[in-house]
């Protein structure tokens, strides 16, 4: 197990926003996160990489008990937990060059001549253009933009991706596209790759496993293939989306 999640309880006030979390993520999958909003998805996300603290439970990042750990202990985890939030957060004064490359720069002392190889391969695996380089990020599409932010966080080469609801802005055809580009990367870079969605049609197409959130608490956690069996109403929900 790369990620295990044990008794995690989280509140904001007198609210309990995650209660008593408790699943496991192996090395390698691809698991997606479902539940309808403020059901605590993000929620779980931001506390892996710890910027929110749970009051219970632990996280085991590859054994090692996480939420304890200080600040500098933390930026170690960062720096193997590629997060790709919901919004592509670039930096509109850089260049998608710059963008791309400020994390190398930030936290290693490449060359800059290794930035570009690292740069030109990770462009590649996006599907992007070498001719966006020198733009800025408002004079490209938002599905572009969103590669430039998954493109980003891979040329770090984490060996976690985090996903916070990747597809939400974007039309019909660039979801897909975005969708597939998740489990090609995934795959080619061997990550594991957690994505919080609301798309049940994606988790069916690229998850090996999904977990359902409900009310903060896990209702299901399991293999795509056997949610069909579950008759949970919410899951039920979810997966008439997508039935025939």
């Amino acid at each position: 197990m790369i990620l295990e999640f044990k008794n995690l309880t989280k509140k904001f006030g007198e609210r309990t926003v995650l209660n008593s979390i408790h699943f496991s993520i192996k090395k390698s999958e691809i698991v997606f996160i479902l539940g309808q909003s403020g059901t605590g998805k993000s929620v779980l996300l931001k506390s892996i990489v710890g910027l929110l603290k749970p009051e219970v439970g632990e996280i085991l990042f590859k054994g090692s008990n996480i939420v304890n750990f200080n600040e500098m202990q933390m930026q170690e985890i960062r720096k193997k937990c590629g997060m790709v939030f919901q919004q592509p957060a670039l930096f509109d004064s850089l260049t998608i060059y710059e963008n791309i490359a400020y994390g190398l720069r930030r936290h290693f002392k490449y060359t800059e001549e290794a930035i570009q190889d690292k740069i030109q391969k990770v462009l590649s695996s996006v599907h992007l253009e070498q001719n966006i380089l020198q733009k800025k990020p408002q004079q490209v599409s938002y599905g572009m933009q969103k590669r430039v932010s998954l493109a980003r966080t891979l040329v770090l080469e984490p060996e976690i991706l985090l996903f916070d609801e990747p597809t939400t802005g974007l039309d019909p055809v660039t979801t897909t596209a975005i969708n597939r580009l998740i489990k090609e990367v995934s795959i080619q870079y061997k990550t594991t790759s957690v994505v919080v969605s609301h798309d049940m049609k994606c988790a069916m197409d690229i998850a090996n496993r999904v977990i359902f959130l409900d009310k903060g608490s896990v209702i299901f956690a399991g293999p795509t293939d056997e949610i069909k069996l579950n008759e949970h109403p919410l899951v039920r929900g979810f997966f008439q989306e997508v039935e025939p």
